[in-house]
């Protein structure tokens, strides 16, 4: 409970700075009621372009973020990990981070064990992080991974968020200064959703696995490219975070 109470304000306190020193902007793009965040099992987030997306606590309920505080693991690349600083600001900001190696050996099967055992899953599906230019690291085009398939096989019911994040490239690029840009716009989208309905498709009525698995992929590529705001420039009926 300590560690959960100093957690959690450690996300006040990020929520205050997005706040104060950014514009945060939400847009629902599903119906939703209060009572959704309360069963939220999974949190899907695309368009992963910065190690400052934590600001994104700005536009979260506060009672979610004790929520989180207690009950989120997030599985973090060992290169990422392993980073000066990052890898201790990881462990201080989730109750539970696995670091994998982005191949299906023990690291993964840890991380699995963790979604059997109910915890709240947050995932970056494209397991890499945008660059300035488009690509990746290692200059390969952006793309869903295939592990979403398999934590979403694991969580059988309750609801899962998929974020479209506008991209903080205009406020800190990758590898080109640590320091942040201020009074920005932070902007994302999201679907509440319901995981059993969503997943259908892809488990219930696919073919068989693989073609589960590259239709899912398929579905969240497309979905990222219709829903993901333009970062920088306002669009109509703004959601204020004071009204979720």
């Amino acid at each position: 409970m300590i560690k959960q109470c100093s957690r959690f304000m450690l996300y006040l306190s990020i929520k205050v700075v997005g706040r104060v020193f950014y514009r945060p902007m939400l847009r629902h793009l599903t119906p939703y009621s209060r009572s959704d965040w309360k069963e939220i099992k999974l949190i899907c987030f695309l368009n992963h372009t910065s190690l400052y997306e934590p600001l994104f606590f700005s536009v979260l309920p506060v009672s979610f973020l004790w929520k989180c505080a207690g009950d989120v693991v997030i599985p973090v690349a060992d290169k990422t990990v392993n980073r000066p600083l990052v890898g201790q600001i990881f462990n201080a900001i989730a109750p539970k981070m696995v670091s994998i190696s982005r191949k299906r050996d023990e690291t993964w099967e840890e991380f699995m064990n963790l979604v059997r055992s109910g915890y709240l899953v947050t995932i970056f599906p494209e397991g890499r992080m945008k660059r300035a230019n488009g690509l990746d690291s290692n200059g390969k085009p952006m793309s869903v991974k295939g592990g979403i398939y398999d934590i979403l096989n694991l969580i059988k019911e309750g609801k899962m968020i998929v974020a479209y994040s506008g991209g903080l490239h205009h406020i800190q690029v990758p590898e080109e200064g640590l320091l942040p840009k201020l009074f920005k716009n932070l902007k994302v989208n999201i679907e509440i959703l319901s995981i059993e309905d969503f997943k259908k498709p892809f488990y219930e009525e696919a073919k068989d696995a693989r073609h589960g698995r590259m239709a899912l992929i398929q579905e969240l590529e497309t979905r990222m490219k219709v829903n993901c705001p333009p970062a920088e420039f306002p669009y109509p009926e703004m959601e204020s975070p004071q009204s979720i």
